[in-house]
């Protein structure tokens, strides 16, 4: 049945393909014998279709390196991010000012982190593998763009390798224990991070432009600390307290801080490079700094 409809459907296009030339002749004929009335009505305007909305996607891949501080009454932590990150993202846009747009990244680095309290002094790296989500707002005045986002990422922590340890035997005397803890301590970290900006790109000559943003950042830091149990019977024969080295190391610190920077893009803005410099200092013993340097090809 569904190869008859259709053969009827061939025929039925064919007849219409080779009768409409008859008409257009007919009518032509009629033309000619029968001269043109004066139109009795205006001609109504042509109605024009209603535009598509339109959306576009790119791929972009980012070089970071980050380094802050933070410090309390009872210790003190600084950190060193560098890594890449690959991405994709998406904009849609309703033939309007405003965009809306969403992306994810994958990002791959290393972070390293010193820690010094009255009992224990580290430093010590992990191998970072992370995911980002984010979604964007975009306002386009006259090719002045404003752009507020808010995204969240999930790092976990492998390769754990133990730089120096030292640990306070009483008295301020203190103990290295980095050999022996690379034998028989281990340890996982994670690295979680909430982050909300806005974002102002103003055009600059041709290709070029500058951006001034506000970037607000919340780091919540957890590393945990093992000894395995020879380690633990070595130490307790000399009574020593292994709590001050198997532990839980967890910070929560909250960062505001500016992000200007540069980006150059081809005509039609398919290829774009950037460079970002945050930068933030707060207090004396709280303060964040870096550079990212990113790629953007758009489709």
């Amino acid at each position: 049945m569904r190869n008859s409809s259709f053969l009827k459907l061939n025929i039925a296009l064919a007849i219409a393909l080779f009768a409409a030339p008859a008409f257009a002749d007919d009518s032509l004929e009629s033309e000619d014998k029968n001269p043109p009335k004066e139109e009795s009505s205006k001609v109504k305007p042509a109605h024009k279709p209603r535009r598509s909305p339109v959306s576009s996607c790119g791929l972009y891949t980012n070089l970071m390196y980050l380094t802050g501080e933070f410090n309390d009454s009872k210790g003190g932590d600084h950190f060193v991010r560098q890594g890449w990150n690959l991405g994709a993202n998406c904009i849609y846009n309703n033939r309007s000012p405003f965009s809306i747009g969403i992306g994810a990244q994958f990002y791959l680095g290393r972070f390293l982190l010193t820690h010094e309290d009255d009992a224990l002094k580290a430093n010590v790296s992990y191998v970072e593998k992370g995911f980002r989500e984010w979604i964007s707002a975009i306002l386009d005045l006259n090719g002045v763009k404003l752009t507020g986002t808010f995204g969240m990422t999930r790092t976990s922590s492998g390769g754990f390798y133990i730089n120096s340890l030292d640990v306070n035997i009483g008295e301020n005397n203190w103990l290295n224990l980095t050999n022996y803890a690379r034998e028989h301590v281990s340890s996982t970290g994670e690295l979680g991070t909430l982050e909300g900006g806005v974002d102002v790109r103003f055009p600059f000559r041709r290709n070029f432009s500058i951006s001034f943003g506000v970037l607000w950042q919340r780091y919540s830091v957890s590393v945990r600390a093992k000894l395995d149990d020879d380690a633990k019977k070595v130490l307790e024969a000399f009574e020593f307290d292994t709590t001050k080295v198997e532990r839980d190391f967890k910070h929560a610190a909250n960062f505001l801080y500016m992000t200007p920077g540069v980006t150059w893009c081809t005509s039609g803005e398919k290829l774009c490079t950037s460079l970002q410099v945050p930068w933030g200092i707060f207090k004396a013993d709280k303060w964040l700094g870096g550079a990212v340097l990113g790629t953007e090809f758009k489709f």
